[in-house]
């Protein structure tokens, strides 16, 4: 109980606030400094270091992403080193945990960073790693954007003859993999992780504060070719925790990058967005022509970022006129 009353104090003086106790006093209620509740809604686990808002959703699994966060003074990240760097605290895994824990990339993932080595089957490692980056070279991503994202490939498994691209949270976790076929597959382009997409993808390379804006597209190549905070929804309506950390960080600017074919879905992220009162004053629709953004390429994508104008609430009326 010595630690858990000098985190309780370290927490207090960090925040400014007197906790509210429960369970015996290992569970610490604050009012949550993200969304600024009225009530005392942001808990705080004195016995595992998790913390979680259950109005904004501001959680984490540790104390020190707390601080971070909250953009603490540094002598106050170095004191709770100190209280806690010869104990561990214990921590319950969830259900929900316990699964994400099991995300990896597939067992047969090859690095497309490095070429193969030299060794018995050289020449067929080399030609599927050829095939392989001839089909990304084609798609506009060069060995620059390789390394970024940790793409590989597979030559056998689950994923044999598929790039891998990696999506990793904000603490550099995998949170999820797309895959696409480098060779002509009869039925399918792609075949995705079989994991909740309840995620916000590139999510490390996210900033919410950019000028630009967040960038919300369908799929990873879309992402890549954008570059600038740019985020594959893997699909064409952006997650729950896409939305609430959109919401959280009050961006200053959301822009809607979809296929040219996905008109209506690209009006109801709009109305989405705009009843989550979310950047509702500077929402961009961008409407390319025919092609997508993986296909347009950064310098075009750019210039149409730079001259948007934000959809306004008559434009967005006769859109949806037009396209119901």
């Amino acid at each position: 109980m010595i630690l858990q009353s000098k985190l309780l104090a370290l927490v207090n003086e960090v925040l400014g606030q007197t906790a509210k106790l429960r369970r015996g006093g290992l569970q610490a209620t604050y009012f949550c400094p993200k969304c600024n509740h009225y009530k005392r809604k942001l808990e705080i686990s004195l016995e595992t270091g998790q913390y979680h808002c259950w109005v904004c959703h501001f959680r984490g699994t540790y104390l020190g992403s707390l601080l971070t966060k909250i953009n603490a003074p540094r002598h106050y990240r170095s004191q709770l080193f100190e209280l806690t760097k010869d104990v561990r605290l214990v921590r319950r895994k969830s259900k929900s945990e316990t699964v994400e824990e099991q995300l990896s990339l597939p067992e047969d993932f090859i690095s497309l960073s490095n070429p193969p080595k030299h060794d018995a089957n050289f020449a067929e490692h080399m030609q599927e790693y050829r095939r392989a980056m001839a089909y990304l070279k084609n798609r506009g991503i060069g060995l620059e954007d390789i390394c970024r994202y940790n793409i590989g490939y597979c030559e056998q498994g689950e994923y044999r003859d598929c790039v891998i691209i990696p999506s990793y949270d904000d603490e550099g976790k995998l949170n999820y993999f797309s895959s696409r076929y480098y060779y002509p597959h009869p039925w399918l382009k792609y075949k995705n992780a079989p994991f909740s997409k309840n995620i916000v993808g590139f999510e490390c390379f996210v900033n919410y504060d950019a000028e630009i804006g967040v960038s919300l597209v369908e799929g990873c190549f879309d992402a890549i070719a954008i570059r600038n905070n740019a985020v594959p929804m893997f699909g064409t309506f952006p997650s729950r925790k896409l939305l609430d950390c959109l919401g959280l960080y009050r961006v200053k600017r959301v822009n809607i990058c979809l296929d040219s074919d996905a008109i209506r879905e690209a009006l109801r992220i709009y109305e989405k967005l705009v009843l989550e009162g979310t950047a509702a004053d500077n929402i961009h629709l961008l409407v390319l022509p025919e092609k997508d953004p993986s296909e347009m390429g950064f310098d075009w994508i750019h210039r149409l970022l730079t001259q948007s104008k934000p959809l306004t609430m008559d434009t967005f009326v006769r859109l949806k006129l037009r396209y119901s």
